[in-house]
């Protein structure tokens, strides 16, 4: 983190003694802006998230150090306050400043040692039956005409989920996410089976260039959504809110389970985006519309998803 942060402070220092060796070439007045001023503007503001999220890791750490000597003495209703503390150090900057900043790999961490101490906030039990109206019709009959006609490729995308240790029922997502279009593109720029956006597409390996665009490419960009998946899973604990967190990404979800206090999807569906609060059900609806169709297949640990039944979504 120091090191992180000496680095931009140095190369802020080289575009501060340009911009005077460019003052003193005589640059005219109204002259237009050069590359250098957008990087030392783009610079500053990194500084300043990196300087905001040192504080807010130290914070963090202060609660995470308390609640870890709490729990020794059995004070776990404490140390859970403690733990939950830590973690709204870190969300508590925001959605831009938590995706921009060391906050997200630092909460990731954050999050794996309170597991490790065994103080992962318990799941709270579902909220009580899904209404029937949560999939509307339309949506729901075009499910059902669409969990029947084949899947390019299924075999091998059903091999990437197992291989990649994700219930291999998720592929799903993708029928909801584009139909399985490897044209299919969003108005966010989202493209391909799994509507990957070219930020969380590069950091899952795929590649965009003049040869081409993985994120059309089903087999690759279905091991990306694959890892992808799990990496929410690891992170939120339930796979109903790794398939919220592909829709909403991470940050909204953790806030939601945060707000209340909550670790299913059920739990904190009203505080996600309605996109999320609709999408999810969607999901979850394919998957039982191809378990009746005897397509949905299934594997090992699929915490998160047992709990829906498919008669709520008849």
């Amino acid at each position: 983190m120091k090191i992180r942060i000496t680095i931009i402070f140095l190369t802020l220092a080289y575009v501060a003694n340009a911009s005077v060796s460019g003052a003193a070439g005589g640059e005219a007045p109204g002259a237009a802006k050069l590359p250098w001023e957008d990087l030392r503007a783009d610079l500053e503001r990194r500084v300043g998230l990196e300087v905001e999220a040192a504080r807010r890791i130290s914070e963090a750490e202060e609660h995470y150090r308390l609640g870890v000597q709490l729990l020794r003495r059995s004070r776990r209703s404490e140390a859970l306050d403690h733990f939950r503390q830590a973690e709204s150090s870190i969300l508590d900057a925001g959605e831009e400043a938590y995706m921009a900043s060391s906050l997200q790999n630092y909460l990731h961490r954050l999050r794996s040692r309170i597991a490790a101490e065994g103080a992962a906030d318990p799941a709270k039990p579902a909220s009580g039956p899904v209404p029937e109206d949560l999939v509307e019709g339309a949506t729901l009959r075009w499910l059902a005409a669409a969990v029947r006609r084949p899947i390019s490729e299924e075999p091998a995308l059903r091999a990437i989920f197992r291989t990649e240790r994700v219930p291999e029922e998720l592929i799903y997502v993708g029928l909801v996410e584009s139909g399985y279009r490897r044209d299919a593109i969003s108005r966010a720029g989202a493209a391909g089976p799994w509507q990957f956006i070219d930020e969380t597409g590069r950091r899952y390996g795929l590649s965009r260039g003049k040869d081409g665009d993985d994120r059309r490419n089903l087999l690759k960009s279905t091991r990306a959504a694959a890892r992808y998946l799990r990496d929410l899973f690891d992170l939120l604990g339930d796979w109903t809110l790794a398939v919220a967190g592909y829709n909403a990404g991470e940050y909204r979800v953790l806030r939601a389970m945060q707000q209340a206090h909550a670790t299913d999807f059920w739990s904190v569906r009203s505080l996600l985006p309605k996109e999320t609060a609709a999408y999810v059900p969607r999901v979850l609806a394919a998957i039982a519309l191809a378990k009746r169709a005897g397509s949905a297949g299934s594997s090992p640990g699929n915490a998160g998803l047992a709990a829906f039944k498919p008669a709520q979504i008849e």
